[in-house]
């Protein structure tokens, strides 16, 4: 079967494979295939086309494809698996399936195949399959049971091929590392006869654009390059989340400008009831700066708690308008009360007669990701935060990962994070497209603020494509 089945490798004229991504695809010797590589190295298309490939290998029986969340599958997954049979010719004829989205799952006539997509969001999502063989796309992200049930559940009697791959960027030393490069410190060689790894650096990645890679490397700290371009395990995961930032050059007077709009940062939470209240202010010189005016911290309270409280401090008409908000994508589920938080948000607004536009994604990105940009927003100079602002400069100053891990430490202090996670999602929102360059404040060059430029032609005003890499929080 297997040897009448052509995969173009990509839609894209004159694009081929590299070494890294054939050495994956097309072993099928070890047990267990990890490809770890940086951003843009193709390990989505891989993970595809091996899902394709694991099923023409293991006619009539079901082989598993599992996203860190569905959301996630249904913006890269489910494409890449789409994209490579839409390629893929069998005896000389385009091969034909369904896409049963009801079941999540791709159905293969010519094989009888079955490709079946799956959340890690939760390990118990992953219980009851039973697969041939299965690929994960961005392990690293997952819950570490999340994995343990992947691997287990990869042990169908009527399997020719029985493998695992996964696709991904490394995260620290975390889990993924220590059941890798800890546990068999020779799997990157393909000497092991169980375990392979293959690492892919982006700037061997041919079929980049130009500038693609002096994009990432001006995005993101330099401690982090060797992880997010050269794909290798660093230990980055300890110490201080956000080290970019420092009070002396982060912390000013930010009065609001009343000719712009303002732009609500929201995290949902009781204790504390938390928001942000920022403005992007486009610079004539520095393109935008993000400046944080003010906080809301309530005690014990509740999301229209928090928002009546916005607007007796922010008064309409006094300010630009709509009202930007950017927050917790989990803030669009529909909670007990028959309201999503994003309801109560509106329906608060709705009553001050408040025009707002909420540009909150349909998925959080990873956490990894918000954390890398503001803190390549801060070594840019490109975010200040008003003195008021107490509590969220503490959280820039006091979050920490929890030690040897890339995990940021939740419980050591039930105040910290929840400031400092609604802001960096409107970081990761207005920066995580762009190319950063330094603010003009490193030469000297002090804007004076607030910028008077007016609204007119804001960029996030204009219509945005989604992310490829936006995820669901952990």
């Amino acid at each position: 079967m297997a040897n009448s089945l052509r995969l173009k490798w990509l839609d894209i004229p004159g694009a081929r494979p590299s070494a890294e991504q054939s050495a994956v695809v097309y072993d099928f010797t070890h047990e267990d295939l990890y490809f770890l590589g940086g951003f843009g190295t193709g390990k989505t298309h891989a993970c595809g086309v091996k899902a394709v490939l694991l099923s023409s290998l293991n006619p009539g029986v079901e082989v598993g494809a599992v996203a860190q969340t569905l959301a996630a599958a249904e913006k890269d997954l489910i494409p890449a698996i789409r994209l490579a049979l839409d390629n893929a010719t069998i005896n000389g004829e385009r091969l034909r399936y369904v896409w049963k989205a009801g079941k999540h799952r791709f159905d293969i006539p010519a094989w009888r195949g079955k490709i079946v997509l799956n959340s890690a969001e939760k390990p118990e999502y992953l219980i009851g399959s039973n697969w041939a063989a299965g690929v994960g796309n961005e392990p690293g992200l997952w819950p570490e049971d999340s994995y343990k049930n992947f691997i287990s559940r990869v042990r169908h009697p009527g399997a020719r091929v029985r493998q695992k791959a996964l696709f991904g960027t490394p995260e620290g030393f975390n889990w993924l590392y220590r059941y890798t490069v800890k546990k068999y410190p020779d799997c990157h060689l393909g000497t092991n006869p169980k375990v392979r790894a293959v690492f892919a650096d982006t700037r061997r990645a041919h079929w980049l654009p130009p500038g693609y890679v002096a994009d990432l490397l001006d995005k993101y700290p330099e401690d982090l390059i060797a992880e997010k371009v050269g794909g290798k395990f660093v230990n980055v995961g300890s110490g201080s989340v956000y080290a970019k930032f420092d009070r002396a050059l982060h912390v000013r007077d930010c009065v609001p400008d009343p000719k712009l709009s303002l732009t609500l940062f929201l995290d949902f939470n009781i204790a504390p009831a938390v928001a942000v209240i920022g403005q992007i202010v486009p610079h004539p010189k520095a393109g935008r700066v993000v400046y944080i005016v003010d906080e809301i911290v309530i005690a014990r309270g509740t999301v229209a708690d928090v928002i009546r409280e916005f607007v007796r401090r922010f008064p309409r008409n006094v300010f630009g308008e709509p009202v930007r908000i950017i927050g917790d994508a989990a803030g669009r589920a529909q909670h007990a009360t028959g309201l999503s938080c994003y309801a109560e948000v509106n329906r608060v607004l709705d009553e001050d007669g408040r025009a707002y536009a909420n540009d909150t994604p349909d998925a959080n990105p990873p956490v990894s990701d918000r954390v890398n940009i503001a803190n390549g927003a801060f070594e840019k100079n490109r975010v200040f935060v008003a003195p008021r602002c107490e509590n969220l400069i503490e959280d820039f100053e006091q979050v920490a990962y929890i030690p040897g891990t890339r995990n940021i430490d939740k419980k050591r202090d039930p105040l910290r994070t929840h400031l400092s996670d609604a802001v960096t999602y409107g970081l990761h929102r207005e920066f995580g497209r762009v190319r950063l360059s330094a603010s003009p404040e490193i030469a000297g060059q002090r804007p004076a603020f607030p910028w008077t430029g007016g609204t007119a032609g804001a960029p996030w005003k204009a219509k945005r494509e989604k992310d490829e890499d936006d995820e669901d929080d952990d």
